[in-house]
């Protein structure tokens, strides 16, 4: 009997984590949940609409992003079609440590039905409809530009176009022509390039022609042209065009049979037709311009259009300009007059083989249409919704001539125009001038996000707060006051009731309910506060769908897109106002949560150098934040914003030089620091990481229950930090847990054979803490004669903390009954009564268990979910790169527990607390990934809140590309009823009791009647 319980409690110990795991039911997807499936801002030159096959009727929207997204979307819908996230290293989809943003080039093959990209060292090949790989080529150097050459025989159908791609290797510009079938090298052309200690790296672009290949290069003022024979690869000259080129911006073309460039006052325009006898065409620019874009085919370069902007982006005009390639001249034909604003064109070919070119101009107010034969209007639609340009002049534009269209009527042309906005949306407008889709692409690039509750469902505590404050008359007609101010919204709230009544008797999405903050009981709505690299502040619904409530500029990261870091989000509930806390001075900004208003903050203005954090203290005039430069080197403090002398201030700024802490004492005429202890890695060791527990981690129990009903206490205490250290020579990882009171080391760990290229992540939390990394680990044969083999992948060590090993053991404290601190250690006494003398007895070390596993992918972006109590099992949240999913591991005793059995079989006790034996590998569960099938690409970090419920959690992951949000109940939803609950039932079998009580009432109290005057009788 016992061996069957036995067996039955081991089956239920395998089955705990589908009892606690994050399994999404079909029915929740898009209820409990969102995503923003992004590809970042289109790029001007690498936004286009295009025909995957000739025979395809339908265009789609090809466009690489500034984030390094290759993507198709159906023009139609807005919906991605397909994605590749070209900044991923193929071997193991890790992110590069290079910055590829705003960078990439790509171009499509007419007529082949592929794609041709480059980002970093790659160059790829991509089906136009599928989105499939064709062929992946990788070289030392970074990709500078591509071109699909032009010199594949028209008669033959079967001929493949090549690939022209130009890179930047050590001190060679290298030029090489890659076949289009499978990507191999056909020729490469190499060409030293001058170095030296103050010279910059040149900038480079590629051309072609029919039997020639052009490397345009600029560096130290020169732009010079290297022409190649595009069959072999021979050089066949180099000629300078240029040697007053002031920046790189300065070439604004380069492409098909031109190049491009302006002077240093942007008074004229330079044109150079290249195989043209090294002729220039000069053209002079309005008066006034002060910015100049270059709109032109690279396919097609008999036609291009000068786009000039006046200061500021207040108006805009343009010159549209004929080119003679055999003659080798360029001609002005005419000029389309200025407009206010930005402006944005577009320029479109109707065919590959057409010379027609037509020209959409889209203003805040209109779209017009011309074509390069004439200034003539064909078409002008008025914009219904108004907004502005961003000034990246990203457009694009597809354009079909009605059968049987002349002249210039509107109703001869049907136009459809992308385009980004100002406020970083990618919008498709239609000939109507209505919006056909919108896509929030501002979203990508998140650095920081919160989660917060509305401030309109904190109201009534504030008036609470408020109401207590005061004096008793004062607070009863505040109060009475606050009475007749909800009276305005009682119709809303009658007219609610039906509806609230209806979906809950009959079921609906939690779409359908009242998003408003007083209808948030569960606080499953609350705000996303999210920050980007380009300077913008997003606010968004953390229910689903997600919607962007609002958005704005909060930070102008300049033309030179420095990008926009954000060290910390600290949000006052109570007032409604979020600090942005930037790392360079004057990038840090207060925002009304829930209107978006931007007030500029002083919080890091009289810090010198970067800001590397944030902390939020207390003094005599208030809580504040102060920031922490990376130098460690704190300014001087007021007096009155002294932080008390009980707050000790943690630099947790990760340089090699160390960790130290400091404390504030404050004096009648000033505020002192002292630094109470400075913690340095051995030497030849840098850190990588360092861990806090979060600022919300409440303990719902101080013990674990064994399976004997004995308990393990947990070492709990809130001022830990864990310090991880690698030395790169040795290949060796140390942590090192640290008491941030006392800068007491509580313990370290070593690891060998980890990869320092790679990065750490740790996480730190109630009496645990975890990290990742990549090392060797060893495997035994199993034969004694075959040697173990070292196979390297990624490894997840936990350990946890207990006061002591032994069960209803508080070790030291348990025998203790003075009080002891991190600062003045509890001297601890023997068994005759005796103090001892030794300091190291003194110390409370806690105790450890520990165990590491290898996890078959990378673990990125830990974090852990937070409910109200901690009563709920805790759940280990990591975004897993190979699998663009984020898998959630429940802290239950058959995952990732250290104390699990090793070389053992599990007792009754251990089987009847859950705990199975130790396996070395950790699987990906697919159970275990809370974003189920969907796709979520680029997650640099993940966020989580307690909601009203103890049973939820709120998550929200972002980063690079996606934004994704979803709720997640690590323990089921105890506390709430489920989707499927049978309300119709329960009304129905509550109705039908009612009725019978009704009905069988007079009944039995006429039969009780009875029985009474029967026993009388």
């Amino acid at each position: 009997m016992r061996s069957l319980r036995a067996l039955a409690l081991l089956v239920l110990g395998a089955a705990a984590p589908a009892a606690v795991n994050a399994v999404v039911y079909k029915d929740q997807v898009g209820d409990i949940d969102f995503h923003h499936q992004l590809v970042g801002l289109p790029q001007r030159d690498a936004t286009f609409f295009h025909r995957p096959r000739r025979e395809d009727k339908a265009s789609l929207l090809y466009t690489l992003s500034d984030v390094g997204v290759l993507g198709a979307v159906n023009p139609s819908t807005g919906a991605l079609v397909w994605r590749h996230l070209l900044a991923d290293d193929n071997t193991d989809n890790d992110y590069k440590e290079h910055d590829t943003f705003g960078t990439g080039h790509v171009q499509a093959v007419e007529g082949e039905g592929w794609l041709a990209a480059g980002l970093g060292h790659s160059v790829h090949a991509w089906n136009a409809v599928s989105g499939r790989s064709v062929w992946w080529a990788d070289f030392a150097g970074d990709v500078a530009d591509i071109a699909v050459s032009s010199d594949k025989p028209k008669t033959d159908a079967a001929a493949h176009s090549d690939v022209l791609a130009l890179f930047l290797e050590d001190s060679h510009i290298v030029l090489r022509r890659l076949a289009g079938n499978d990507g191999h090298v056909v020729w490469e052309h190499r060409e030293a390039h001058a170095t030296g200690s103050n010279a910059a790296p040149p900038t480079l672009k590629v051309a072609s022609s029919a039997d020639k290949a052009y490397a345009v290069s600029v560096a130290a003022g020169n732009l010079k042209v290297l022409t190649v024979d595009a069959h072999t690869g021979h050089r066949v000259e180099e000629h300078s065009l240029a040697s007053d080129i002031s920046a790189r911006s300065d070439v604004l073309f380069v492409g098909s049979n031109l190049v491009a460039w302006t002077d240093l006052g942007r008074t004229k325009v330079k044109v150079s037709v290249l195989g043209a006898k090294h002729q220039k065409h000069e053209f002079a620019l309005p008066e006034g311009t002060d910015s100049v874009l270059f709109h032109a085919l690279r396919t097609n370069g008999a036609h291009f259009l000068v786009h000039t902007r006046t200061e500021g982006n207040a108006a805009h005009r343009a010159q549209v300009f004929h080119v003679d390639a055999k003659k080798g001249t360029v001609q002005k034909a005419y000029d389309l007059p200025q407009a206010p604003g930005a402006g944005a064109f577009a320029v479109t070919a109707t065919s590959a083989d057409s010379d027609a070119v037509y020209y959409t101009r889209v203003t805040d107010d209109e779209i017009v249409l011309v074509s390069s034969a004439s200034h003539g209007i064909l078409g002008r639609w008025p914009v219904a919704q108004r907004s502005a340009l961003h000034t990246s002049g990203a457009a694009a534009a597809e354009v079909v001539a009605r059968v049987g269209g002349a002249g210039g009527s509107e109703g001869n042309y049907a136009v459809r125009t992308a385009v980004l906005t100002a406020n970083e949306d990618w919008v498709l407008i239609r000939n109507n001038g209505q919006r056909a889709w919108v896509r929030p692409e501002g979203l990508t690039g998140g650095v920081a996000a919160v989660l917060v509750d509305r401030p309109e469902s904190d109201q009534l505590v504030r008036a609470l707060e408020e109401e207590e404050a005061r004096s008793p008359l004062a607070a009863y007609v505040h109060r009475v006051q606050r009475h007749f101010d909800d009276l305005e919204h009682l119709p809303a709230y009658l007219q609610s009731v039906p509806g609230k009544l209806l979906r809950s008797v009959l079921g609906g999405s939690s779409a359908d309910d009242a998003t408003t903050p007083a209808a948030d009981a569960f606080g499953f709505h609350k705000l996303a506060i999210l920050a980007t690299r380009r300077g913008r502040l997003y606010a968004l619904d953390a229910a689903s769908p997600g919607a962007v409530l609002w958005n704005t500029k909060a930070v102008d990261v300049g033309a030179s897109w420095t990008p926009w870091e954000v060290r910390t989000i600290y949000v006052d509930e109570a007032s409604g106002v979020a600090t942005v806390v930037g790392a360079a001075a004057g990038q840090s900004v207060t925002v009304k949560v829930e209107t978006g208003e931007i007030t500029v903050s002083d919080i890091n203005d009289n810090v010198s150098g970067p800001v590397a954090n944030a902390i939020l203290v207390n003094s005599a005039s208030g809580p504040w934040l102060l920031a922490v430069p990376e130098d460690g080197q704190i300014p001087g403090i007021a007096v009155d914003k002294c932080p008390t002398e009980s707050v000790v201030v943690r630099d947790y700024t990760s340089t090699p030089t160390g960790v130290r802490g400091v404390r504030f004492v404050a004096s009648d005429k000033a505020c002192t620091q002292e630094t109470t202890w400075a913690f340095t890695p051995p030497p030849q060791y840098r850190i990588v990481n360092v861990a806090t527990r979060p600022a919300h981690d409440p303990v719902a129990s101080i013990g674990r229950v064994l399976g004997d009903r004995t308990v393990l206490y947990k070492y709990l205490n809130p001022n830990l930090a864990v310090v991880a250290a690698i030395a790169d020579e040795s290949a060796v990882l140390m942590t090192f847990l640290l008491d941030t009171v006392s800068g007491q080391v509580l313990s370290s760990a070593t690891y060998n054979g980890v990869d320092g290229a790679k990065p750490v992540d740790c996480l730190l939390f109630e009496n645990t803490f975890l990290c990742t990394f990549f090392a060797d680990y060893t495997v035994a044969s199993g034969n004694p004669d075959v040697a173990p083999q070292t196979i390297k992948g990624y490894h997840l060590a936990v350990s946890d903390l207990y006061e002591s090993t032994e069960p209803n053991n508080r070790g030291a404290l348990g025998s203790s009954t003075q009080n002891t601190s991190a600062v003045e250690p509890l001297s601890v006494v023997s068994q005759d009564g005796v103090s001892s003398d030794d300091s190291t007895s003194q110390l409370l070390l806690p105790a450890i268990s520990s165990a590491t596993w290898v996890v078959g992918s990378r673990l990125t972006s830990l974090a852990v979910t937070q409910t109200r109590q901690s009563i709920t099992v805790r759940q280990v949240l990591a975004y897993v790169p190979r699998v663009h999913g984020i898998i959630g591991f429940p802290r239950v005793a058959a995952v990732l527990d250290p104390r699990r059995p090793v070389g053992r079989a599990a007792t009754p006790q251990e089987i009847e607390e859950g705990l199975v034996p130790y396996a070395p590998q950790l699987e990906v569960d697919p159970r275990l990934v809370v974003t189920h099938e969907r796709d979520v690409l680029g997650v640099e970090a993940i966020v989580t809140a307690a909601t009203h419920v103890e049973s939820t959690s709120l998550v929200l992951a972002f980063g690079r590309v996606d934004v994704f949000g979803t709720r997640v109940a690590p323990s089921l939803q105890f506390d709430l009823l489920d989707r499927g609950f049978g309300k119709l039932s329960m009304l129905a079998t509550v109705a039908a009791l009612a009725v019978g009580v009704f009905v069988l009432r007079p009944m039995v109290a006429k039969k009780q009647i009875n029985l009474r005057w029967q026993a009388l009788m």
